[in-house]
């Protein structure tokens, strides 16, 4: 019993800090129906003993109703009655139109905020946090579960107002037969008891179901990102065998919640006549009750129990979608304490330049990188070179503030990256990877992302496309700029997509631009085409070079050469072919002239 008691409070307070004082103007909306909604029907009384033709003097109830009224000047009589009637429940209906469009307007609202909390906590918590993560759980939280929170704010303001109607009734017949209300709620605590285990099996259920639809976004993610290889190699189907038994499990419990949610439906109107024949017996055999009273006390004992079993329905609802706003309340919770850093000095450009010292780093117990040490001046080009595993793109998202070093610090400018801002201080690199991300719209938002397309930005457009060698592409479109990529670029060659991913980083004003394996995808006449724009560049912007493909950093300023974590030396690309034989080794394997 307690333990429920605080299930509920905690839900009210949930869905209290996300909505603040709108909360308790639901609840005065829906008291103020329901007061209506009694004091209509108490006017049936009254209206009862005077279609029969009787006096209802000796009625004690209806006398302390006539008193009250009496006492605003009004005379119960046909007229009055009737006229008392048709008013409280035209004011019913006025309110409970207002009460119904600010409950729409307020659960809207409230999704709403916990969708932009989630989304905004997200984009805020650390990269090292993200990932590490259940990737999938997070996507299915924020896609299918935040819908699921959706009908669980619509269930529990439904069961909510049905809980206060109840409330309402009993209080009403506490005035006009205290007799009825105790029957009301013992009835109540009957149907409570009977419906108890099922809320139980049903909110077990609804947390595996959440479970479930994590994994499933999960196994989802993975295969479009294995699609080609499970295809190529024929094992598709094993995987699929894998998402069958997922959506399986996921039916299975749909279908368990459903038909719980069914027996509660159906089971509401036989429960409601067992009890209310209950009543009527009582009350007409046992209490010998007027037949005035017994019919406006079964008004509001029927009214009640009607709520009564709606608050069953709903509340049940509400718990077979309670998995749901449990997880998404733990992972903004979650993304929140593993929230980034974002105070500091604001970076606005780069005056000198990067310095490491001794910079360290391990994925748990293993370290990557041991004691890194060397700096990179403003306009330099720098390349970072070594053989696979050596610790190249730890070193490239320490340098861009994506990971904290373990021991050590980075500086920018002579300070420490934990003293700037580091939003802003991201926000002057461009970054250009093997594998280049392309969204799912326009060539021209894919450059610009999402500029505005005036006169001044399709010119610096039309140039980034020319000197990322990708313009004739863009021309031969069908609808040139305004022509839609597709998912992850889907119907771009490798190259195409880094091409358009260096447009991109031309388009914009930058400090710093890292290529990581950037012309990899690329064949000899383009990647030629690309590494004369950088050689261009060369002096107007501090260029970071990762590359396997050593003939793309001969003319480095200067290469720092990485092996098993650690620099092994800093020099020009001629002192590490003279000094350095495993570097040596690598040109000779590239036979590189």
């Amino acid at each position: 019993m307690i333990s429920n008691l605080n299930k509920r409070i905690y839900y009210f307070t949930f869905f209290r800090k996300y909505l603040k004082e709108r909360v308790f103007v639901v609840v005065l909306l829906n008291i103020l129906v329901g007061m209506l909604d009694g004091l209509g029907l108490t006017m049936f009384l009254p209206l009862l003993y005077i279609a029969a033709g009787e006096s209802f003097k000796g009625d004690a109830d209806l006398a302390q109703i006539n008193n009250w009224i009496e006492y605003f000047g009004i005379q119960l009589n046909l007229n009055t009655v009737l006229l008392l009637l048709v008013a409280f429940f035209s004011l019913k209906g006025v309110v409970y139109y207002f009460k119904g469009a600010y409950q729409v307007a307020t659960q809207q609202y409230f999704i709403k905020t916990v969708r932009l909390a989630s989304i905004n906590s997200l984009n805020e918590t650390k990269y090292e946090y993200f990932a590490g993560c259940d990737q999938g759980q997070i996507h299915n939280i924020i896609t299918t579960e935040i819908e699921r929170v959706a009908k669980a704010c619509q269930s529990y303001f439904l069961a909510f107002q049905q809980l206060i109607l109840v409330l309402v009734y009993v209080g009403f017949a506490f005035t006009l037969n205290w007799k009825f209300a105790l029957m009301v709620c013992a009835g109540g605590l009957i149907v409570d008891f009977v419906y108890g285990k099922v809320y139980r099996k049903t909110k077990a259920i609804s947390r595996q179901l959440t479970d479930g639809s994590g994994k499933f976004q999960g196994l989802i993610a993975d295969y479009f990102s294995s699609y080609s290889y499970l295809r190529a190699t024929g094992t598709a189907a094993k995987y699929r065998a894998k998402l069958d038994a997922q959506v399986t499990e996921i039916e299975n419990k749909n279908k368990r919640i459903g038909t719980m949610s069914v027996f509660l439906s159906a089971s509401r109107e036989p429960m409601s006549i067992i009890v209310l024949s209950a009543v009527i017996a009582i009350q007409a055999f046992v209490l010998k009750e007027q037949l005035a009273t017994v019919l406006v006390s079964l008004l509001f004992f029927y009214r009640a129990l009607s709520c009564l079993m709606q608050y069953q329905t709903a509340w049940n609802s509400f718990l077979g979608v309670a998995g749901s706003l449990e997880s998404t309340e733990q992972l903004i919770n979650t993304l929140e304490a593993n929230k980034q850093y974002t105070d500091g000095i604001r970076f606005s450009n780069l005056r000198h330049g990067l310095a490491l010292e001794n910079v360290s780093y391990s994925y748990g117990t293993q370290q990557v990188l041991r004691n890194i040490s060397f700096t990179i001046d403003k306009y330099e080009t720098v390349a970072i070179v070594g053989p696979s595993g050596s610790g190249k793109s730890t070193l490239i998202s320490l340098i861009t503030g994506l990971l904290t070093p373990a021991d050590g610090r980075i500086m920018a400018d002579a300070m420490d990256l934990k003293e700037w801002n580091l939003v802003t201080f991201q926000s002057r690199f461009g970054y250009i990877t093997q594998n280049p991300v392309i969204f799912n719209d326009t060539i021209f938002n894919n450059v610009t992302l999402w500029a505005e397309a005036n006169e001044t930005n399709r010119s610096v457009f039309e140039k980034a496309c020319k000197d990322a060698a990708i313009w004739d592409f863009v021309k031969d479109r069908k609808l040139q700029e305004n022509e839609v990529l597709g998912a992850h670029g889907i119907n771009l060659s490798g190259g195409q997509r880094q091409r358009i991913a260096l447009a991109r980083e031309l388009f914009k004003s930058t400090d710093f631009l890292i290529m990581d394996e950037a012309t990899s995808a690329m064949d000899s006449f383009t990647e030629k085409e690309i590494q004369q724009t950088i050689e261009k560049l060369k002096g107007t912007t501090t260029i970071i070079w990762i590359a396997h493909q050593l003939s793309t950093v001969k003319n480095a300023d200067k290469i720092i050469y990485i092996n098993n974590g650690s620099v092994a030396q800093i020099g020009s690309f001629e002192e590490l072919c003279n000094e350095n034989p495993e570097f040596k080794r690598m040109v000779d394997l590239q036979t590189i002239s």
